[in-house]
């Protein structure tokens, strides 16, 4: 039986994720406040703990947040290519 990991509605930004006006917590804004709130990170660590291992990443809805070119090549793909090196 296939194992399928469903990440759905992204919506990677490039802004401050601990501000309060901040439209997604997956963000490709550096700074160390931030590193806290990446909700990536934790599905690493609990992809790895509870040994998931699936076979295929899905993600269906929206990877950017409103097309955010920033985020499209800096956030949102790149999270999902490394959640495939988890395993």
């Amino acid at each position: 039986m296939k194992r399928f990991l469903l990440v759905s509605d992204i919506h990677a930004t490039n802004e401050d994720p601990s501000s309060s006006s901040a439209s997604s917590y997956v963000s490709s804004y550096s700074a160390s406040a931030s590193a806290r709130l990446d909700p990536i990170s934790e599905l690493e660590v609990v992809i790895r703990e509870d040994k998931l291992n699936p076979d295929y990443i899905l993600c269906p809805g929206d990877i950017t947040n409103r097309s955010n070119p920033q985020s499209r090549t800096r956030k949102g793909f790149n999270d999902i290519h490394i959640l495939q090196g988890v395993w």
